[in-house]
């Protein structure tokens, strides 16, 4: 019998956080992709959706004690998104044919204070409204004198 199903991309996110000496510390975790992306990938198809996935947001994950509310399907943003936290990607590269990877960086005098979850989200129009993807991770606690690497990347 034939199954008209297929998986889902997949991927994972990486956070970096450096001070002048080099990497403090890096979360890199493999992100869900959200119900709302496989009817993306139908609307596109269709001609219906063209938007591209367009900003990368960052978040405190709703978290009590700590603990971040772990993604689920049916996720249409991030729990907690922090003031400043959404960047415009800043480089879209292909590394290979089935890949795709967004990055964004956030400078010394952003998003100052703990992050443990982020979103991808397609729009036209900025701020992005769609969620693409969702990953949360270990705290990563942002200071002055930190900056964060976010890479994203999505197989197909």
């Amino acid at each position: 019998m034939f199954a008209d199903t297929m998986a889902l991309p997949g991927g994972w996110f990486e956070l970096v956080a450096k001070d002048a000496g080099g990497v403090i510390v890096a979360r890199r975790k493999c992100n869900l992709i959200v119900d709302r992306a496989r009817e993306l990938m139908a609307d596109y198809f269709a001609g219906i959706f063209t938007d591209p996935v367009a900003e990368i947001s960052l978040g405190d994950g709703g978290a009590p004690g700590g603990i971040p509310v772990p993604p689920t399907l049916g996720d249409t943003a991030l729990v907690s998104e922090v003031v400043g936290g959404r960047k415009t990607i800043a480089s879209i590269t292909r590394p290979t044919v089935v890949r795709t990877q967004y990055e964004v960086t956030y400078g010394v005098s952003e998003v100052n204070t703990t992050l443990n979850e982020a979103g991808l989200f397609a729009g036209a129009i900025s701020p992005a409204t769609i969620l693409v993807a969702r990953v949360t991770f270990e705290p990563i606690v942002k200071t002055a004198a930190l900056t964060l690497t976010g890479t994203w990347k999505i197989t197909w």
